[in-house]
């Protein structure tokens, strides 16, 4: 019987290999013993830190930092039993009070938690991808370091985190190829592809030794948004039974196309703390409980209310004194076919808000869409402007299809006339640098580039 892993493999081109070479040059042979190696390292139980440094101008100045260089130093506490998981997060020191505070998340089988210590919040959801994220699961894991071009993509294109326990059940991305681009004194150049939401594609550089049967990289590169080259170098694997991964990671990001010298933008040391297989990890570990009854509040995502740490509901704030934007009886699939229908005719796309009559920020949005002259007439002209009630429960596979409710409310999808989606937008990175006001020269190159072409 063939494995995914199996299925994942493609042709790997070699070339430039010396005569008589015992080398192993099959990459995705050895990829697929390294996630085997995964699944059997049942039980992990991980630390390491993590020091980040900030010197580029922009990533400074959405943090509102004056000495022109930023860092700070995390510890990640990490343990994982089959598809259960428990993370949580520790800052240690940095160079400003800035810090995000300590967090925990948790999955038991059932049901995903997220604890937030400073605020003393909880957030609950029922499914095994929350709409809150991957909190706590560093990207930059040792575990999951070496393999990171795994990672899934969501339809849009956007990237989930790696986490171990997806690489232990094999739920990551197939469809891979490797070409190796050369091979010189024993070292492996690769090139690493795939593809995702039918037409966007992502390439990913691996340098590896020729010798071996394991995937050990020595460095992996990415190049990100045409604007960035990302570079990790690994160092020093250890190893949980016959699983390999690195102790020592080193990652940076630089201006690309690349200068003379590198600007780095930034950087991240990661180094391994302790690492060990127990035999057992009480299920209780998973459950978070200890801080869900500490929490003085729960959101709960699958019935989208707020109770107490005894499960009582706490009352919603009041509504905003101003007339709702959102029409909360409304069958969001059929004011979307209503729209779909007019814009085909027109010759436009459809501008959806996905939203809820709470939500501050969705009246902020709404407002400069109404109210700037510019803005409205663009929207206008090119689009058929659909409200959609976020918070009505009938409502969520329409959120779910045409959008990512990961992001938050409000949030943005254009549709075409024919009903493809042309983009989903987190609307938390169309915000003023230095204001909480969505910035009007942002969504108006917005409106402009999803606009239907003439």
């Amino acid at each position: 019987m063939r494995t995914k892993f199996q299925l994942m493999a493609v042709a790997v081109c070699c070339v430039g290999m010396a005569a008589g070479a015992s080398a192993n040059t099959n990459l995705m042979a050895r990829l697929e013993n390294s996630l085997k190696a995964a699944r059997e390292a049942t039980n992990v139980e991980i630390a390491f830190s993590d020091k980040v440094e900030i010197r580029s101008p922009e990533k400074l100045k959405s943090l509102k930092s004056e000495i022109g260089f930023f860092w700070r130093m995390f510890q990640f506490t990490y343990f994982a039993s089959g598809e259960k998981f428990h993370a949580f997060t520790t800052d240690v020191v940095g160079s400003s009070t800035n810090l995000v505070g300590p967090s925990e998340t948790g999955y038991d089988g059932l049901q995903y938690r997220i604890y937030h210590q400073q605020k003393n919040r909880m957030v609950r959801e029922s499914v095994r991808n929350p709409k809150q994220g991957n909190y706590d699961q560093s990207p930059l894991s040792p575990l999951v370091a070496a393999l990171r071009f795994l990672a899934r993509r969501t339809d849009d294109g956007f990237p989930n985190i790696l986490m171990f326990t997806e690489v232990r059940t094999g739920n990551v991305r197939d469809g891979l190829g490797m070409e190796i681009k050369s091979i010189d004194q024993g070292v492996i150049t690769a090139e690493v592809r795939s593809s995702w939401h039918g037409k966007n594609s992502e390439r990913w550089e691996v340098v590896i030794d020729e010798a071996g049967d394991s995937f050990k990289p020595r460095m992996l590169r990415q190049i990100m948004n045409e604007k960035t080259l990302l570079t990790m170098s690994l160092t020093d694997y250890t190893n949980i039974g016959s699983y390999e991964f690195p102790s020592r990671i080193s990652v940076y990001q630089t201006s690309y196309p690349p200068k003379n010298p590198p600007e780095v933008q930034m950087s991240n040391y990661v180094e391994l703390i302790s690492v060990k297989s127990p035999i057992l990890i009480a299920d209780s570990e998973f459950r978070l409980s200890e801080q869900e009854k500490k929490a003085g509040s729960i959101w709960n995502w699958d019935n989208k209310d707020f109770v107490d740490a005894s499960g009582k509901a706490i009352p919603r704030a009041p509504r905003p004194k101003r007339e709702p934007i959102y029409d909360e009886n409304a069958d969001g699939q059929q004011q979307l076919d209503a729209a779909l229908d007019t814009a085909k005719k027109a010759h436009k796309n459809v501008f959806i808000e996905f939203g809820d009559n709470h939500c501050s920020w969705c009246y902020k949005l709404h407002d400069l869409l109404t109210t700037n002259a510019e803005a409205h007439a663009a929207l206008e002209k090119s689009y058929d402007f659909v409200l959609i009630d976020a918070s009505n429960e009938r409502n969520r596979k329409v959120e779910t299809k045409y959008g990512n409710p990961e992001f938050g409310w409000p949030m943005v999808s254009v549709l075409d006339g024919d009903g493809k989606v042309l983009v989903v937008q987190d609307t938390g990175k169309m915000v003023e640098d230095n204001a909480p006001r969505p910035d009007a020269n942002k969504w108006m190159a917005f409106l402009k580039t999803w606009a239907p072409k003439e």
